[in-house]
């Protein structure tokens, strides 16, 4: 990795197999990537920016390195990618591209456009107009008032590096104002990414990946689409719609709904509270203590590490735990609030196969069910419907490692035929 600066006269920049910063300066310059993932910035003049292989930016902002400023496009630039020969940029002067991917604008107003390759296009400020063509691109608009054109492919728009949290709909096809400050048109855009502030960030139906980033976030889903929505950290809202959805809190105390379909939330760090909605739910709490409610459908329920509520509600549904720290005894214990099993013609079911039932020997055991009796050895499970706790030895000690606390105290079928615990 280099950093290769030209003088003011015409220069021949060679980079190397590595990840390059070379800047031509005033003149009409040669600049070659090479290898790497290289950044080429022209200055004025007439330029010949070679990215080489790699995935190689055309960068008209200007540079700091070392603490000295160097000038970039004296005036905002037009610059597409989908030409091969020379075009006139404005305020750069005359540029070849050859193998670039990606362009940075400048401070003034911009007009980029992309390929068929999966493009990176940032706008920086300036009323800039960003064209990402075919593939998969990324456009960032920066502050001004903006215009995201994703063209063909999956496309997503950024405001990572706002000052302020924004609030962006992409159901709506008109100009917007963003939040923070700039009024924004987004065309043929799908998944949207937001600031380290508050956003609210909602979807179009057409499969988007909402991602919140840190702040306290709302990301509302729309019907329609198979979305992500991802909280990042903060105490975000996250709502999913009719399709099937997967909801990821991060870090905070997030609330979430899966909406219709079969959607999977996780919540992360914080205690959380998240509900699946109609449809076959998979809801994991992550760390913390959780509040779990599958409602609707045959649903999957994973509390995790923390004292956890969990509610299945309607349908046949699964408690699952993949370790005895998911449930400690004591206040730690998890609380399975409405387990109806096979004793009730329902099929909530346990399980506990994830578990070790047996620490002292290599391998995963499976427990043995012992009714209420005493443990005499490890790899036991016992149930009281008096006091609705069941417990787990996993050491061949008198005391248990873990405990789960069922309300009501249902009544528990385990044999060989019917089984309410997966063992």
């Amino acid at each position: 990795m280099a950093n290769i600066i030209g003088t003011n006269s015409n220069n021949t920049l060679n980079g190397t197999a590595s990840a390059d910063t070379i800047i031509g300066r005033a003149g009409n310059d040669t600049l070659n990537g090479s290898g790497g993932n290289d950044r080429l910035n022209g200055g004025t003049g007439t330029d010949i920016l070679n990215g080489g292989t790699g995935i190689d930016t055309a960068d008209y902002s200007n540079v700091v390195i070392n603490g000295t400023t160097y000038i970039g496009a004296t005036a905002g630039v037009t610059v597409n990618l989908g030409l091969t020969g020379a075009q006139n940029t404005g305020g750069a002067g005359t540029d070849k591209l050859v193998s670039i991917e990606n362009v940075i604008g400048t401070n003034f107003s911009d007009r980029l456009t992309g390929n068929s390759a999966n493009n990176v296009l940032s706008g920086l400020a300036g009323n800039d107009t960003l064209i990402g063509g075919s593939g998969n691109d990324h456009l960032t608009g920066g502050n001004g008032n903006n215009r995201l054109d994703g063209g063909t492919g999956t496309d997503t728009a950024s405001y990572s590096t706002a000052s302020a949290g924004v609030s962006i709909d992409l159901k709506y096809s008109g100009t917007q104002n963003n939040g923070s400050g700039g009024l924004d048109t987004l065309v043929n855009i799908e998944n949207l990414i937001g600031t380290n502030f508050n956003d609210s960030l909602s979807g179009n139906g057409l499969n988007n990946m909402l991602s919140g980033l840190a702040g306290d976030d709302v990301l509302r889903a729309w019907d329609g689409g198979e979305n992500v929505l991802d909280g990042g950290a903060g105490d975000d809202e996250l709502f999913g719609a009719k399709g099937n959805d997967v909801l990821n809190g991060g870090a905070g105390t997030d609330v979430m709904s899966g909406g219709n379909g079969h959607d999977q939330l996780d919540g992360g760090a914080g205690a959380d509270i998240m509900g699946g909605g109609a449809g076959h739910d998979r809801l994991t709490g992550g760390s913390g203590i959780d509040q779990l409610d599958g409602n609707e459908g045959n649903d999957v329920l994973l509390g995790g590490l923390g004292a956890d509520m969990l509610n299945g509600g309607s349908g046949n549904d699964i408690f699952d735990y993949n370790a005895a720290s998911d449930s400690p005894v004591g206040a730690g214990r998890d609380v399975i609030q409405d387990f109806r099993g096979s004793f009730y013609f329902e099929a909530d079911r346990i399980d506990l196969r994830d578990i070790d039932a047996n620490s002292l020997v290599a391998g995963n055991q499976a427990f043995s069910y012992i009714g209420f009796d005493a443990f005499t050895a490890a790899g036991q499970l016992r149930y009281s419907s008096i006091t609705g706790i069941l417990q787990g030895n996993t050491d061949a000690d008198a005391a248990p490692e873990f405990e789960i606390q069922l309300i009501g105290g249902p009544v528990l079928t385990v044999n060989s035929v019917v089984t309410d615990i997966l063992l």
